[in-house]
């Protein structure tokens, strides 16, 4: 900052020295204001880059590949004997009315549920299988699946253990006797006991025939009495 020196001894004069720097302060103030006057009137404007057109959306990326559930179908495995989930009654009656149901689970060798839909299962009942005998079946019937469709006769210590459903057992028409288990391997017959039907011990037997390839079956002890 440059100091004033002396004093104005004129009082109508200013020193050179003094005039020229007052010429320059003057001039300046005047390009400071001249400088803010100018800057007002112009004004900051945005960083566009369109051309004054509306700003572009940015496209969201979507996914247009169209995902087809495929079906999957259990590899034909082994069976296990049937395992017996529900026995509605281990009494039953020869009445003719009463519904009774029994609901079986197809399983594996490591007895874990099957889950196949085509898996033929059947229900049929014979006199009581005696304490540790066997119910055997004719292998060459349960590869043709086709020939299930008639009453089974097996052996049981090489005697014949027929078929005692026809005539004696009624089956619910949504539960027929021979059908396809559901999706999850399971099956459930709904039937009623005709009075004809002697009082006595008997087995139910269950047998789980996939495809002709693997089959098994079991059989669950019921007591049938007289109306």
């Amino acid at each position: 900052m440059q100091a004033w020196s002396g004093q104005n001894d004129s009082g109508t004069r200013l020193p050179a020295h003094k005039l020229t720097t007052t010429i320059v302060l003057v001039f300046s103030l005047a390009g400071l204001i001249s400088g803010f006057a100018f800057g007002g009137l112009i004004r900051s404007k945005p960083n566009t880059t369109n051309s004054g057109l509306p700003p572009k959306s940015t496209p969201v990326a979507q996914n247009t590949n169209t995902i087809t559930p495929t079906a999957t179908t259990q590899p034909i495995v082994a069976l296990n004997p049937p395992a017996t989930v529900n026995l509605s009654a281990a009494t039953q009656v020869a009445d003719g009315a009463t519904t009774y149901s029994i609901t079986i689970q197809a399983v594996d060798k490591q007895n874990k549920a099957v889950h196949a839909t085509n898996i033929t299962c059947k229900l049929w009942v014979v006199k009581q299988i005696p304490a540790n005998q066997l119910l055997n079946l004719d292998s060459k019937t349960l590869k043709s699946v086709n020939t299930l469709q008639g009453p089974i006769t097996g052996t049981v210590n090489n005697q014949p253990a027929p078929d005692l459903s026809v005539n004696n057992l009624t089956f619910d028409p949504t539960t027929p006797q021979l059908g396809f288990c559901k999706a999850n391997g399971q099956m459930t017959w709904k039937y009623k006991i005709a009075s004809t039907m002697p009082a006595g011990n008997y087995d139910l037997v269950i047998l789980t025939d996939w495809n002709g390839v693997h089959f098994n079956w079991s059989w669950d002890n019921i007591t049938i009495t007289a109306s």
